[in-house]
């Protein structure tokens, strides 16, 4: 009686493959989660402050500080500093607060 030649692998190999490639990829994204959100703060911070410097710059220039984010974008639009395009406009008015009394944007 002639053995049957093996080859390829059982079902129980490819489920320990896979439940091992499960377990690195958890591991993987456990690790990486935590840099993302931190790269994510920075970059707030860092648009924080460019929001701001536009504010400032605005109240430099004008003598009083802006109305509103539109037209605080748009005189700053010449910096290039920060996209005037509707979208980034919509992003910056959900994410920040602008104050034209004291021309300051603060998280919300």
């Amino acid at each position: 009686m002639k053995l049957r030649d093996h080859r390829g692998f059982s079902i129980l190999e490819l489920i320990a493959a896979a439940v091992i490639l499960g377990v690195v990829c958890t591991a993987a994204i456990a690790t990486v989660a935590p840099i993302r959100a931190k790269s994510r703060d920075q970059v707030s911070e860092r648009e924080l402050a460019s929001l701001n410097a536009a504010a400032h710059r605005y109240f430099l220039e004008q003598g009083r500080h802006a109305d509103s984010v539109p037209a605080l974008l748009a005189a700053d639009a010449n910096a290039n500093s920060i996209a005037t395009d509707q979208f980034e406009l919509r992003r910056i008015e959900q994410v920040y607060v602008y104050s034209p009394s004291s021309g300051r944007f603060t998280r919300k």
